[in-house]
């Protein structure tokens, strides 16, 4: 008598339809998260302030026109490409804020398909990268998903290049000239061009290491990746195809060796209040770490000596590395936390892939695959809603405080609105988070104390004297005078305003309220040659 097949009773493969409600649960998802964050980012008006002198000039400026305080010689502008991008986005399109949202939600998805992409290239199994979305995006959705900041380019071109590795361990070579080509836009768009080269640089060592291993003489291995080798050589020359050429690189480097005290998203990600984030960073590097250590076990109790156990282990090396120094630099900078996010997410399923955890995930999702659709339908509508009442297609230009817009820029639109009217013509002090927006809508009747270019245009010690004086630290009258200030733009929450209004009544200062609103007031010297042509003055 013949014996019977034996009964499979694995699970079967999700069904199509289920694979199709965990991608739109994800998209919902990043939906929802994007819409978090609608308000305008500050550098936007400087970057599109400098590309509208661009435009209308014929030629970039290097040296500065904005400020009227001591700037620096040179000022190479290293987000001008994006301010581009925007210029075009939301004057030169005619949609205003529409456009600015539309090229938001263009990048922020095109983001998350290259990643979700790379994930699945570099091994992680699809059910595995579906759990990992909730995380990466709660861990850098928020900080990444701006309105819009140069890093989310940063964020796009980082999850392209490990795409790009992906084919390289495939044994492709034709992503080397798209990888240049993208270089030079990359540089042109964002400083963390100099991040993707250091990972391009820390992924050549890793695949020469891995090479080596694999019995290959070390002269051998460096012929065998003499492409990569070509492109960390070529990464500064092609650095330099800009408007500024090779004074661009002395900048960068001056940059990056800045100490940024006084800017919260360059503090430690400890110091963070968002306890949600640093809640979810945490998880996010006990996973890494924990499938970090079970593959490195499994290596170690491999038979073989120490070259055959490391040789089995080279393949995730590069992700290991990747994962390790990106959650370092989110560590001891806030602002990294979106980089970490993204290469987290493309790695981490990956290795989580390559360990016995990836059965028992699969069998479970598989195993209740009806209850994983309904479960995800649910999740979507919810999703939506959240989009919705966020009002996601709505860009925000905060002009008073509110609690659902803790933390946000209060942009002085009512007080800078009066100047238009009264047609002011000369110097202002200003914030450093609102000089750029009275440059990009006054400027060049106007011109500014300084802005958030920061590094780019201003001497070192320049914030901090400006922020000293609206903190009312000692001596800060003297700034008053240090330059040739007309009048002082003044948020109303900051020290220096109630200072200004104590020391205008005892007569300690030779100074008047202009305008005064909710949010903002404006002094003006008491004994000034008239600056204003409007006849009534609302104070």
């Amino acid at each position: 008598m013949a014996a019977k097949d034996p009964i499979d009773i694995s699970p079967k493969p999700l069904d199509r339809r289920t694979v199709w409600a965990i991608g739109f649960t994800c998209l919902a998802v990043v939906l929802t998260v994007a819409s978090a964050n609608t308000v305008v980012d500050l550098d936007l008006f400087h970057q599109m302030a400098l590309f509208r002198e661009l435009w209308t000039q014929g030629e970039m400026p290097l040296s500065d026109t904005f400020a009227y305080t001591p700037t620096l010689p040179i000022v190479v502008h290293h987000e001008w490409g994006t301010g581009a991008i925007h210029y075009f986005a939301i004057v030169i399109s005619g949609l205003g804020g529409n456009g600015l949202m539309a090229l938001k939600y263009a990048v922020t998805f095109a983001i998350c398909m290259l990643a979700f992409a790379a994930a699945r290239k570099h091994g992680g199994a699809f059910e595995i990268v579906a759990l990992a979305v909730p995380v990466a995006l709660l861990v850098g959705g928020y900080t990444g998903f701006t309105n819009v900041r140069a890093q989310m380019f940063t964020l796009l071109f980082l999850a392209a290049q490990y795409l790009m590795f992906a084919r390289d361990a495939n044994g492709k070579r034709d992503w080397c000239l798209a990888w240049c080509l993208m270089f030079v836009v990359w540089g042109n768009l964002h400083g963390g061009a100099v991040a993707g080269a250091g990972i391009l640089g820390v992924y050549t060592v890793t695949q020469f290491f891995r090479d080596w291993l694999s019995g290959n003489g070390i002269l051998e291995s460096l012929f065998k990746g003499w492409h990569r080798i070509g492109l960390v050589a070529l990464s500064p020359l092609l650095l330099c195809i800009n408007p500024y050429g090779t004074t661009y690189l002395p900048y960068l480097v001056r940059a990056l060796g800045m100490e940024r005290k006084l800017i919260g998203e360059w503090q430690p990600i400890w110091t963070s209040s968002n306890m949600a984030l640093l809640g979810m960073y945490v998880l996010a590097v006990v996973v890494a770490g924990v499938t970090m250590l079970v593959l490195i076990q499994k290596a170690a109790s491999r038979n073989g000596d120490w070259k055959q156990k490391l040789r089995s282990l080279s393949e995730q090396l590069f992700p290991m590395l990747a994962i390790v120094l990106t959650a370092y630099l989110a560590a001891k900078h806030i602002r990294h936390v979106s980089i970490f996010a993204i290469t987290w997410f493309c790695f981490a399923p990956g290795l989580i892939s390559k360990t016995e955890i990836r059965e028992d995930i699969e069998n479970l999702l598989r195993s209740n695959s009806k209850r994983v659709f309904k479960i995800c339908i649910a999740a979507s509508m919810i999703a939506l809603a959240l989009s919705l009442n966020a009002q996601f297609w709505r860009l925000q230009v905060p002009r008073h405080s509110s609690p659902e817009l803790r933390g946000a820029t209060i942009y002085p639109v009512e007080a800078v609105s009066f100047l238009q009217q009264s047609k002011f013509k000369g110097n202002l002090m200003a914030p450093f988070a609102s000089g750029a927006y009275v440059s990009w809508r006054m400027y060049p009747n106007v011109k500014v104390s300084i802005d958030s270019r920061y590094e780019a245009a201003y001497p070192e010690g320049s914030v901090e004297k400006s922020v000293a004086f609206y903190r009312a630290h000692s001596n800060w009258q003297q700034t008053l005078e240090r330059y040739p200030t007309d009048i002082v733009l003044v948020p109303a929450h900051e020290k220096v305003h109630h200072a200004m209004l104590t020391s205008i009544e005892s007569g300690e200062i030779s100074w008047k309220v202009i305008y005064r609103d909710r949010s903002y007031t404006i002094f003006g010297r008491a004994h000034q040659p008239e600056l204003f042509t409007m006849r009534g003055r609302r104070h």
